[in-house]
């Protein structure tokens, strides 16, 4: 009983820090997004 809880609790514990992986994840890929859109304004402004 002891070994089958241990390797739930394991299962959900792996399962939190998938989603944990995911979310920072989707951060990296906004951040590197917003820094693409900026760097592309920046070289689309008209010379002056």
């Amino acid at each position: 009983m002891q070994i089958a809880q241990g390797k739930q609790h394991g299962r959900e514990r792996r399962r939190n820090d998938g989603e944990d992986n995911l979310e920072y994840i989707a951060h990296e890929i906004q951040c590197r997004h917003l820094q693409a859109a900026r760097s592309d304004a920046v070289d689309n402004l008209p010379p002056e």
